[in-house]
């Protein structure tokens, strides 16, 4: 039998795809704007997290491993902006702070038995 996959990781979904539309807002953005590498960097990073979004919902530990990674990108994208771009700061603040929280939701208790089984 499957666990039930718990609220915080539901949450982690639903925070996962706010970023995700952030960063794919944002590497719009910056490409108008003419920030070609960091636009193209931004949107990659978008794309990567909804592509692991799917795995998250239905457990798989792979798919929490590298959207972890893809939060810890976004965090590192977020305060080159906040440097390199100043102008897209609220942009990069919106990002910290979703990474952080499911970051945190990920790797919560409930969130580490349910990807254990």
């Amino acid at each position: 039998m499957t666990a039930r996959r718990p609220i915080g990781v539901t949450i982690v979904v639903i925070v996962a795809l706010v970023i995700a539309l952030l960063q794919l807002l944002t590497g719009v953005v910056l490409l108008v704007g003419g920030g070609v590498l960091i636009g193209v960097v931004v949107v990659v990073i978008g794309v990567l997290t909804l592509a692991v979004t799917v795995g998250v919902l239905r457990g798989s530990g792979s798919a929490r491993l590298i959207f972890a990674l893809v939060l810890l990108m976004n965090v590192g994208s977020a305060i080159y902006l906040l440097f390199a771009h100043p102008s897209q700061g609220w942009s990069a603040v919106l990002s910290l702070g979703f990474a952080a929280v499911a970051l945190a939701l990920l790797f919560s208790p409930r969130a580490n038995s349910y990807f254990a089984s």
